[in-house]
């Protein structure tokens, strides 16, 4: 009954009926009107029709509305008395009293609580990396990638080396804290071609860096590249050098460079060849006239791995250097060229060794036969091939071969780390450079 009495004050179903039905008087008195020519049967069944029609809306609407009400109505429990009963009379007079019942309500059914989720314990890092290295040693690297790769990397500076993929082969957990957990991670690296080693190459910006220095860190950019690899004996990852000295001084850089020229992309298509990439170094490096005449001694074709190339200025007295190069990963299938040594007739650097780790000050030593009584410059140059030190030495007059030797004090802008860099000798007046890569 009370799902009826709201249905009945319900607005919604006051005003909808009375437009129902004003609408169908409207529509009726329409087709009466002497406007409206029809014959008396058909105004007769047509009026049946707005009936009808007019009906049908109403009684869908009445249920429409008492559904709802009655969907809505909160279900009335009535407790449940139990009734006293009456005395009896005792067969030796009086009254014998009979137990009566104390009223007691059924009570109501109360909802059954919802089950308190367990709480999720977010692992700590060192659970995570554990994890990470076990799936790893087991070589279950479905389970490694997929569930714990993106809860340990964080978002890189620069995107891996295209063209090359990098293998996991083993990772152990180095120190643990309660906040935080490192790592190693033994690597190879796959090159397009199948090149293999066991590195890691890794870039990241250098804040002190030429180019950087001065630049808000949003406007700084990735510079410094380097390459890692494990020592067993170490029981770390070591830095390694490159072999290259120009046009990249790192195995990353070189890596970016072959795939822009596998693709097409970019301006690096002249580094297929050996003659070329030895014009750009006595060109862009030594300051030499872009038409210097160059030789081919050796190697340099389309199938060669390595060659040797030689390359005379004649504005300075006809002074020719001799350039090493080879093809990236010795890749004779496209791949780039990089120069690995220059060397010149009578002059030489015998101290630092190639890929010999430096601090400053660095002691160089050389000799020279060319240029008797000259100046020499010995410069530094950084991963941006930036002088960070210089010394200038006199050398001894007269004939024959002179030796030289300076203290040269430098400034690194990557301190506490190794960097890539080269020692290169200039003997003045000819502009005449020796580079040897060293650290």
């Amino acid at each position: 009954m009370n799902v009826i009495l709201e249905s009945l004050g319900d607005p919604i179903w006051q005003i909808g009926g009375g437009i129902i039905m004003l609408a169908v008087l409207v529509l009726i008195l329409a087709l009466r009107s002497p406007e409206v020519h029809l014959s008396p049967r058909h105004q007769w069944l047509w009026t049946r029709f707005m009936l009808l029609v007019g009906l049908s809306l109403f009684l869908v609407l009445s249920a429409g509305v008492v559904l709802f009400h009655g969907a809505n109505a909160a279900p009335t429990v009535v407790p449940a008395v139990t009734q006293p009963s009456s005395a009896a009379a005792s067969p030796h007079g009086g009254l014998l009293p009979t137990s009566t019942s104390t009223p007691s309500l059924t009570p109501l059914p109360s909802p059954s609580p919802s089950p308190t989720p367990f709480p999720r314990l977010t692992p700590s890092p060192a659970q995570v990396l554990t994890t990470f290295c076990d799936a790893i040693d087991r070589h279950d690297l479905n389970s490694a990638w997929g569930e714990y790769a993106q809860v340990l990397q964080k978002e890189r500076a620069v995107p891996p080396p295209p063209s090359t993929r990098i293998t996991i082969v083993h990772c152990r957990v180095d120190q643990v804290s309660d906040m935080s957990a490192t790592g190693f991670l033994l690597l190879k690296t796959i090159g397009p071609y199948g090149y293999t080693d066991d590195t890691l190459l890794t870039g990241q910006v250098d804040p002190n860096s030429s180019q950087n220095k001065g630049h808000p860190p949003a406007e700084q950019l990735v510079d410094l590249y380097r390459e890692f690899k494990w020592s067993d004996s170490a029981g770390t990852l070591t830095q390694v050098a490159f072999s290259g000295l120009y046009p990249d001084l790192t195995r990353y850089q070189a890596e970016f460079e072959q795939h822009e020229v596998n693709t097409g992309q970019g301006f690096q298509q002249w580094r297929l060849s050996a003659v070329t990439t030895a014009q750009n170094l006595a060109q862009f490096v030594l300051g030499w006239n872009p038409t210097s005449p160059t030789a081919v001694v050796s190697g340099g074709g389309t199938h060669d791995a390595r060659a040797v190339v030689l390359v005379k200025n004649p504005s300075a007295g006809a002074a020719t250097i001799t350039l090493s190069l080879s093809r990236l990963e010795l890749n004779t299938n496209g791949g780039i060229w990089e120069v690995t040594n220059v060397a010149t007739d009578g002059m030489a650097l015998t101290s630092p060794q190639n890929a010999q780790q430096l601090t400053s000050p660095v002691q160089v030593t050389g000799n020279t036969t060319a240029f008797p009584g000259k100046l020499t410059s010995i410069t530094v140059f950084d991963h941006d091939r930036t002088a960070i030190g210089q010394a200038v030495i006199t050398q001894a007059g007269g004939t024959g071969k002179s030796s030289f030797s300076a203290s040269v004090p430098y400034l690194s802008s990557f301190q506490g780390e190794t960097q890539e860099g080269i020692i290169a000798s200039y003997t003045y007046p000819q502009a005449m450079q020796l580079p040897e890569q060293c650290w």
